[in-house]
């Protein structure tokens, strides 16, 4: 095995998987009550992401956006 493999295999999961259920129930229940319902939790989501990469400038890219440093 080499060290990646070893360095993957020693950390400790429960710390992981506790805080990703952490953050999991969390994002449950401002999605509930942001958006109210499922539906449109994903379509407030989609609209943002799709701001985010296609509008919103990022400092670590030089101030370029997500869409333009990566599709042309």
């Amino acid at each position: 095995m080499n060290r990646v493999h070893e360095e993957w295999f020693s950390c400790d999961f429960s710390q992981i998987s506790l805080f990703i259920l952490k953050w999991l129930t969390l994002l449950r229940i401002v999605v509930m009550v942001h958006y109210g319902t499922p539906r449109d939790a994903r379509h407030g989501i989609a609209d943002y992401f799709t701001l985010y990469t296609t509008e919103r400038p990022h400092q670590a890219l030089d101030y370029r956006r997500p869409a333009d440093r990566y599709l042309g």
